[in-house]
């Protein structure tokens, strides 16, 4: 006579011993590691509109609240630059009108308003910087518009006058001044 049991009920038929018993309900493990806490990281903000770069420190509590306050904005972009920095923008920079914007190299596109750059650890988290403010300095490049104004002399009569016909514009790309 042929067996309609699954292979398991025949398994569990044939060793009477084994019996199903239910799983204890699982409990939560309190984590006992004590989290040691982040030191102050050494950090770099740039800022597009004045062309400079100057040295921050970023406070060990609540880092992400302070890079927030420093990029001037509640949602930030983070790109990654060489694997071992982190930059944080304001990920609406773009939109507004803008008076300068900066270059990074090997980045597609333009960055705008604050930049915060920072170190990166090894789980990916927030640490000091690891490069000096001149070579973070020479991976950008701020680009702004000059204007130029044109005149036309006037005579009328004795008197000579001066008006602007109209502004040229010239591009201007600089590093960015580090301010000690």
């Amino acid at each position: 006579m042929a067996n309609d049991f699954t292979p398991y009920e025949s398994y569990r038929r044939t060793r009477t011993g084994l019996r199903l018993v239910p799983a204890p309900e699982p409990r939560l493990v309190e984590r006992q590691a004590e989290e040691t806490p982040l030191p102050e990281a050494k950090s770099y903000l740039l800022s597009t509109a004045d062309g400079t770069i100057r040295t921050v420190m970023l406070p060990a509590g609540n880092r992400i609240e302070h890079i927030h306050k420093l990029v001037g904005s509640s949602g930030v972009d983070v790109v990654r630059i060489e694997d071992s920095h982190l930059l944080y923008a304001d990920n609406n920079s773009l939109i507004d009108g803008l008076s300068s914007v900066a270059d990074l190299k090997g980045h597609p596109s333009p960055l705008a308003g604050n930049l915060l750059i920072v170190g990166k650890d090894e789980s990916g988290g927030t640490a000091s910087v690891s490069t000096g403010i001149d070579d973070v300095a020479s991976w950008f490049t701020i680009i702004r518009p000059v204007f130029l104004p044109v005149f036309e002399t006037l005579r009328e009569s004795q008197i000579l006058s001066t008006r602007v016909i109209r502004l040229d514009v010239r591009i201007e790309r600089s590093i960015p001044n580090i301010i000690e």
